[in-house]
């Protein structure tokens, strides 16, 4: 260990996010992994009580507990879901407690918000009144958000909860290890065109003027981390705190199909939002039409607006860029990943 910096114990430090993270924290702590298969990690199963070793036996060891596991899938099961994002965060706190680490870094997701989704603006302070959700994916992350903000223990001194937006490629080249969020518009845009001319009028494409996504590159997100994570080590937070992290304005659903009907050199194309009709009509329309997943059009189509405040007093107004700073990035990002899959 050098001295002066932290250590600090890290779960899902090998996933999207957790690569970008990780290098941030080595340059400033001594960076643990937890991992069931790993080599040179710490070796752990979150989906057991106490992880399957003995934290009594890490004391000491340990400044902040970071903990970046669980399970992104919007089609999962209620069962998986609260396996990988319930127990595991359980088993995380139990370690902390154990441990006596004085430092819990919990990433939750702007996605615990969305059954906000009829007020104007998502508060960090909202959880306890929300009461249904849209998918076993933000139901089981609030669950565990609650968690964390219950918790209690003697050794603990500060609790700081982060909810990221929509993670896409990162603002230098735009790499993504999958096709989901805003990319199924791509995705689905390609195949409509084949048939545009056959359909009367202007496309038919869901969303609402006045719904905007929270996309946020996955290297700035990892930096906003990693600032957060050394700030409440360094400045010795204490209590709670909940930080939303997600641009100040976010992605309109016309910008979007403008930037890739652009992208796919369409850029003359008219559409039209269909925000006039019924969800339960819209995404089984849309998946239909454009294969755009019903469970990500949900998101599309109800995202709230995020409360950034605290976030921009902390971080700098702009810490997170807009659309339009990476737009091209974003787009060799994506041409990359489907040109080799």
């Amino acid at each position: 260990m050098t001295p002066g910096r932290p250590r600090i114990l890290v779960s899902g430090g090998t996933g999207f996010l957790g690569d970008a993270v990780r290098p941030l924290l080595e340059a400033f702590a001594d960076v643990t992994l937890i991992s069931r298969k790993q080599p040179g990690c710490l070796r752990a199963d979150l989906a057991k009580w106490d992880g399957g070793l003995a934290p009594e036996t890490l004391r000491g060891k340990f400044d902040v507990f970071l903990h970046m596991a669980g399970l992104y899938d919007l089609r999962a099961t209620k069962r998986e879901a609260h396996t990988q994002n319930v127990v595991g965060t359980h088993t995380a706190l139990t370690i902390t407690q154990k441990a006596e680490i004085p430092h819990f870094v919990h990433i939750s997701t702007v996605a615990v918000a969305m059954s906000a989704g009829t007020a104007p603006i998502a508060r960090t302070d909202q959880l306890e009144s929300l009461r249904t959700f849209p998918d076993a994916y933000s139901e089981t992350k609030a669950a565990a958000e609650q968690m964390v903000r219950t918790w209690s223990s003697p050794h603990l001194r500060s609790r700081l909860i982060l909810r990221p937006g929509v993670l896409v490629g990162d603002q230098r080249e735009g790499k993504i290890h999958r096709i989901d969020g805003p990319y199924h518009a791509a995705e689905g845009l390609r195949k409509l065109l084949r048939i545009a001319s056959l359909l009367p009028g202007p496309l038919p494409l869901p969303g609402r003027a006045d719904r905007f996504m929270p996309i946020v590159p996955v290297d700035v997100a990892a930096d906003a981390i990693a600032r957060l994570v050394e700030l409440a080590w360094g400045d010795q937070w204490e209590g709670l705190r909940c930080l939303h992290l997600a641009p100040a304005k976010g992605l309109s659903s016309q910008e979007l199909y403008t930037s890739t009907l652009r992208h796919l050199g369409h850029e003359g194309q008219e559409f039209i939002l269909m925000s006039r009709l019924p969800d339960w009509l819209v995404k089984p329309a849309a998946e239909l039409l454009v294969r755009f997943p019903q469970e990500e059009l949900e998101y599309l189509l109800n995202f709230p607006r995020y409360d950034t405040r605290e976030t921009e007093a902390i971080l700098g107004a702009n810490w997170c860029p807009e659309f339009r700073d990476f737009e091209k990035e974003f787009w060799r990002g994506y041409e990359a990943f489907v040109s080799h899959r």
